[in-house]
């Protein structure tokens, strides 16, 4: 899995604790908190499947716009994201983007994949 996203709410020791320890252990590639008690978003990536945790944690704050490589290098406006906004019209753009990407990277795999056949059916020929 890429990534789980959790909004704090009353249980937030639960977000921070047993939840992100969990997403570690099953090997989540990042896990994102939108804490907005605390006005930030933190993002961990890198986890630690033996031990539980992650190697990495950035915390996003006013005026900042948390990046997901898990998610193409989407850009999210902590503001925005705190204040409540839906993502989708944050992010319109960088989709279109990431879609995009997605579809040239199937046709490269595509591509590679029927010049492999060839290859293959061009040594078998001379075999």
């Amino acid at each position: 899995m890429a990534l789980v996203a959790e909004v704090t709410s009353q249980n937030w020791r639960d977000d921070y604790g047993k939840k992100l320890k969990e997403y570690a252990r099953r090997g989540v590639e990042a896990g994102v908190i939108v804490d907005a008690e605390r006005r930030r978003i933190a993002a961990y990536r890198r986890p630690d499947v033996v031990e539980g945790r992650y190697f990495e944690e950035v915390a996003y704050g006013a005026g900042e716009a948390a990046g997901l490589e898990t998610l193409g290098g989407c850009a999210l406006p902590a503001d925005a994201v705190l204040a409540g906004e839906f993502a989708e019209d944050l992010t319109q753009a960088d989709l279109e983007r990431l879609r995009a990407e997605q579809a040239a990277e199937a046709r490269a795999r595509e591509a590679e994949a029927r010049a492999e056949a060839e290859r293959q059916a061009q040594q078998a020929l001379l075999e």
